[in-house]
C-alpha cells in the first residue's frame, strides 16, 4: 500500500498539505511533553505564497501517518517554525498549552494528588492516581508544567496525554483498565525489522528499591534496598505505611518481584500495526523462547517516516503478567 502523510494546522488560517521530506515524532509514558518535528520542501505553496506566511507558533497541528488512509499520530501546537531550506517545523503535544499557564504562589499542607490537578486543570478529561504528597510549596508565578516536572523528579508518579486525556500514574503502574489499550502482536522477524532485546537472568538483575512514605503527621520516611545504587537501574515507590519497619518491609518486597528473569530493549517495526505509548505488546518468537509469548507495556514509541519508509521504535516497559 501506498505511504501517506497529512499535515493539518489551525490558527488564524487554516493550512493542510501532504507534501513532506521527514516526519520524526518522539512520545513516552515517563515524559509530559512529546515532540515533533516535520521537514517540508522549500517551495511548499498556499494560494501562491510561501506557506510558512500562514503559519505561526502557537498553531495547533496534528500529524497523520500510515497506508491508505493515514492515522492520527501526533496532536498538538507548534513551538518553532524554520523558514530556512528545508522548512523545519517543530512542535510540542497538549503540555505546550500548560507551560504557558502559570500558578499563583500556594502552599499545601497535604497536597492531594487528584485533587490538586482538578484545581489546575479544569476542563480537562483527567485520570488521577489517588494519593497525598504531603507538605508542598508552590512559588508565584511558576507554570503548570514547572510543577508537574517537579513532581516527575522527586516523587514516584508519570504524566502524560494520550488520546486527549491527561494521565498521572505512579510508577510502575500502567492504564490496563482503560479501554483505549490495545495490545499489539509482533512476530519477530515477520512484523519487526530489527531489535535489540536483552533477556537477563534474576541473578544479574542489578536494581536498586527507593521507598518514601509521608506520615499523618508530614514526616518523610525513605529507604533504600541495596542501600548503594551504583550501576542499578534506580526504580521509586510512593508507600502508604506507619513506620520505618513496615516501609523497610514493603521495600524488600518489591525487590524481590523486580528480582526475576526479564527482558529490556527496543524494536523497530514497520508502521503497521499503529502502536502508540501505553499499549502492550505481545512478542511471539519461535527461535528464541525466553522471549516468546510475553507482553510487555509500551514506555515509548518513535516514529520516523520519509523517503525511506515508515517506521516505529518501540521500547518495553514492565512485563504485563
Amino acid at each position: 500500500m501506498v505511504l501517506n502523510a497529512r499535515i493539518e494546522i489551525s490558527g488564524t488560517q487554516s493550512v493542510r498539505f501532504d507534501a513532506v521530506q521527514q516526519v520524526n515524532i518522539r512520545t513516552s509514558v515517563r515524559s509530559l511533553t512529546d515532540t515533533a518535528e516535520v521537514i517540508c520542501p522549500r517551495r511548499l505553496l498556499k494560494n501562491g505564497a510561501n506557506i510558512t506566511e500562514f503559519i505561526r507558533r502557537g498553531d495547533a497541528i496534528k500529524i497523520y501517518l500510515g497506508y491508505g488512509n493515514p492515522e492520527l499520530v501526533f496532536s498538538g501546537y507548534i513551538t518553532k517554525v524554520n523558514t530556512g531550506t528545508p522548512i523545519k517545523i517543530e512542535c510540542e503535544n497538549e503540555a505546550w498549552v500548560l507551560k504557558q499557564n502559570k500558578l499563583a504562589g500556594k502552599v499545601y499542607p497535604k497536597l492531594n494528588l487528584r485533587s490538586f490537578i482538578s484545581e489546575v486543570m479544569p476542563g480537562y478529561n483527567c485520570q488521577i492516581a489517588d494519593v497525598d504528597l504531603g507538605e508542598v510549596k508552590i512559588n508565584t508565578d511558576v507554570s503548570i508544567a514547572h510543577v508537574l516536572e517537579y513532581f516527575l523528579k522527586n516523587y514516584p508518579v508519570n504524566f502524560f496525554f494520550r488520546d486527549g486525556v491527561f494521565y498521572g500514574v505512579m510508577a510502575g503502574s500502567m492504564m490496563l483498565a482503560n479501554d483505549a489499550v490495545n495490545t499489539i502482536y509482533y512476530q519477530m522477524n515477520w512484523n519487526t525489522i530489527s531489535d535489540n532485546l536483552v533477556y537477563t537472568l534474576a541473578d544479574d538483575v542489578k536494581v536498586q528499591i527507593v521507598g518514601k512514605a509521608i506520615l499523618k503527621d508530614n514526616t518523610k520516611l525513605e529507604y533504600k534496598e541495596p542501600a548503594n545504587a551504583e550501576g542499578c537501574d534506580v526504580r521509586t515507590f510512593l508507600y502508604k505505611c506507619t513506620t520505618m519497619a513496615e516501609l523497610q518491609g514493603l521495600v524488600k518486597n518489591q525487590l524481590a518481584s523486580f528480582k526475576v528473569d526479564k527482558m529490556t530493549g527496543s524494536l523497530t517495526a514497520f508502521g503497521r500495526p499503529f502502536a502508540r505509548k501505553g499499549d502492550v505488546a505481545h512478542i511471539l518468537d519461535n527461535e528464541y523462547q525466553e522471549r516468546n509469548d510475553r507482553r510487555f507495556y509500551i514506555e515509548s514509541v518513535d516514529y520516523s517516516f520519509g523517503r525511506s519508509g515508515y517506521r516505529q521504535t518501540i521500547t518495553l516497559g514492565g512485563e504485563v503478567k
